[in-house]
């Protein structure tokens, strides 16, 4: 089976908040995107994306770090503060060290240097599919072992 099938397989019932204020780059992302994922929302900047973020559940936000209003690392770092455990992928023109360093420290999932490789974008988002799903279902384990422990 290949990369891209294996992707969509555990992929299909996911969400994605992806960020970007390039809005050609946005677009065509976006529908790549969709292939893959069952729901992809997007937003010009990270002050919007805040916004969303706060009505709606996401699996992984794929954001772009340059970006006016609020950049990526801050918005990264507003989502954190929500929910340290959000899956979050950072996007970037430049392999600056210290927006890196800064990434790490935050607790970021991957980050990927544009323009974007779909190989290795395709690569980094099964990975954290497959964690989320992994999650997901232990979760519900507990939940399960939790119900009948109490009925």
């Amino acid at each position: 089976m290949s990369e891209l099938l294996k992707l969509k397989e555990v992929a299909s019932s996911l969400s994605v908040l992806y960020v970007e204020d390039n809005v050609e780059l946005s677009k065509n992302f976006k529908i790549y995107l969709l292939k893959i994922f069952s729901e992809v929302q997007t937003a010009a900047n990270g002050e919007e994306a805040l916004c969303l973020y706060k009505e709606n559940k996401f699996d992984i936000i794929i954001s772009d770090i340059n970006m006016p209003k609020m950049n990526g690392l801050v918005f990264s770092k507003k989502v954190k503060e929500i929910k340290p455990e959000q899956t979050l992928v950072l996007l970037s023109a430049y392999s600056d060290s210290k927006i890196l360093i800064e990434a790490i420290k935050l607790g970021i999932d991957g980050y990927i240097i544009k323009p974007i490789n779909h190989l290795e974008i395709n690569k980094l988002l099964y990975k954290l599919c497959v964690n989320i799903k992994n999650a997901n279902e232990h979760n519900i384990n507990i939940q399960q072992q939790e119900w009948l422990i109490t009925h």
